[in-house]
């Protein structure tokens, strides 16, 4: 119980500190325990909307843009470093309703990803993320790439640093 009580406050902490996530009318409607499953809601508000009266295309950029690579980071763990590569957003419908996003990372993917990095030094996958509303239809289309390895000893970032600099 306070393991999942901790989880939460981890969660609510990143929502206040983040301004990306905070100021893009995000919100975080469900989480698994383990990562593999988040579901986020983006409604319009006064600080989204763009001058056409439309949620602003950067508002739903930064809602989802740290959401797969943080997803990996934490179901993978310390051992493995996740970061964002590439990124691409389609626009197909304006949107001036409630989206929602749902993003699965199942553990045959997970146990995929460890095994080939067993192998490569390094793998890039790409990921397709759909935002669609409430009858379904798409309204943006983000489709990211993540780069994935294996953290070295040069990842430590803790060096030692000569005293007199």
């Amino acid at each position: 119980m306070l393991k999942h009580f901790l989880h939460r406050i981890r969660f609510f902490l990143l929502d206040i500190f983040l301004p990306c996530w905070r100021l893009s009318g995000r919100k975080l409607v469900y989480f698994s325990e383990d990562y593999h499953e988040i579901q986020i809601e983006i409604e319009i508000k006064r600080i989204n909307r763009g001058p056409h009266g439309f949620i602003y295309g950067g508002s739903l950029f930064s809602a989802i843009d740290a959401i797969p690579a943080f997803q990996y980071f934490l179901i993978l763990g310390k051992k493995y470093v996740v970061w964002d590569k590439e990124a691409s957003i389609y626009f197909i419908l304006p949107c001036k309703e409630k989206l929602h996003i749902k993003n699965v990372i199942t553990p045959e993917e997970i146990d995929e990803i460890k095994s080939l990095l067993e192998i490569k030094p390094k793998l890039e996958r790409k990921y397709t993320i759909e935002l669609v509303d409430d009858a379904g239809n798409v309204h943006v289309i983000v489709e990211k790439i993540l780069h994935m390895r294996k953290k070295t000893e040069t990842d430590n970032h803790q060096q030692k640093r000569h005293p007199l600099t």
